[in-house]
This record gives structure tokens, sequence and C-alpha cells, in this order.
């Protein structure tokens, strides 16, 4: 998705993520209860597909949440996270990016931790 918005930059997120303005906002007003969810069950770095499945697969919301909560809430954290990330580090490329594997340190070194 951050590559999608540094190739798109024009193009509204409500396209780019297909959310609706009403599931886009949701996002912004949860992140941090979304957040404090993942950190909490420990599914950051789970490796069980069952678990994390439905945080980045499409569908009309994400199970467990209200209904209001879109689908690939993962998808929409991602992003968070690395865009913390990219603006820490303005030296890093979009290639340089793109072929990282560590997500581990990226998720460190971006030091995210969404506002109040």
């Amino acid at each position: 998705m951050y590559a999608v918005n540094e190739l798109l930059p024009e193009t509204p997120d409500t396209i780019k993520y297909g959310y609706s303005q009403e599931q886009l906002k949701w996002c912004e007003d949860n992140e941090e209860k979304l957040w404090q969810f993942l950190l909490e069950q420990k599914l950051l770095f789970n490796k069980n597909p069952s678990e994390y499945i439905k945080f980045i697969n499409d569908g009309v919301s994400t199970s467990g949440f209200p209904k209001e909560a879109p689908s690939r809430l993962g998808t929409f954290i991602g992003l968070k996270i690395v865009q913390a990330y990219m603006n820490k580090n303005s030296d890093v490329t979009l290639q340089q990016l793109m072929d990282m594997k560590d997500g581990g340190k990226l998720l460190i070194e971006s030091g995210y931790k969404p506002e109040k």
C-alpha cells in the first residue's frame, strides 16, 4: 500500500484502499484500539494463518469487530507502520523498502505508535 500511495499520490485514499469514506474514518478513529488489540492478542508476528487471516482478507467487515469496521484492517495498520518507518528513514528508497525482508526490524525502527 505504501508503494501504491507513492505511485498514485493524487488518487483518493478511498479508491486506493477500497474503503468508503465512512470505513476509512472508522479506521482512523479506531487506529489506537486496533493497534492495542493486535498487541494484546500477540498477532503481529503470529505465524498461524487462522489467527491473522481475518485481518488481511477482503470481505464486508473484520470478524470480531463492529460491523462498521472494514476488512483488511491489517493492511491499514501495516501501511501506518511503513509510513512511520519511512518518515523516520527518509534516506531509504522505495526499492530498498521493497527489498526489506525483516519486518521486525522495520517495526522497531518505525517507532510506530498511534496517536490517542
